[in-house]
């Protein structure tokens, strides 16, 4: 079956539903710009029989907002929260800077990515109970290295992070 259109996926969300859909309140937590993705969220709701509302936390106030600084973002009416913490907007050494690091460097960057990544899980666990999705980070299209990486392969780092 092919991938509705924007057209067809707006026109969906334009009609009136049959009968009262179910809400799914979500909340997204992100460094990047992600409000098209709404759209996308609506309507895949919308085919499971759900009204799904979406709301956006600030850009780039991951951990703020997963610590309590936007009260009306997180709590017990959020079903769904989703978290896009974009690696390059974050650690510009594990992403630009990786053939200038040494593999202690490296251990520093990680071990920084994944105090960030458990402090922002703790604090919106202690927010709410809601399903948390977690989007990977982004492995390079292109690593810096070429083929000429070494051990330990930025690839391979960041897989691991994932």
């Amino acid at each position: 079956m092919p991938l509705p259109s924007l057209l067809q996926i707006q026109s969906v969300l334009a009609q009136e539903p049959d009968g009262a859909l179910s809400p799914l309140r979500c909340a997204v937590l992100r460094n990047i710009t992600l409000e098209p993705l709404a759209l996308y969220y609506r309507y895949l709701a919308r085919q499971m029989g759900l009204e799904a509302k979406v709301q956006f936390g600030e850009y780039a106030q991951i951990l703020p907002e997963a610590l309590g600084a936007n009260p009306g973002l997180l709590g017990s009416e959020v079903d769904v929260v989703s978290v896009f913490f974009w690696l390059n907007a974050s650690s510009d050494a594990l992403f630009y800077n990786y053939p200038s690091l040494n593999e202690d460097q490296i251990a520093t960057e990680v071990e920084g990515v994944k105090e960030y990544a458990s402090a922002t899980i703790a604090g919106i666990r202690r927010q709410t109970s809601a399903m948390l999705l977690w989007h990977g980070f982004e492995l390079p299209a292109y690593p810096v290295m070429g083929i000429l990486n070494t051990a330990p392969d930025q690839s391979e780092v960041i897989a691991q992070l994932n």
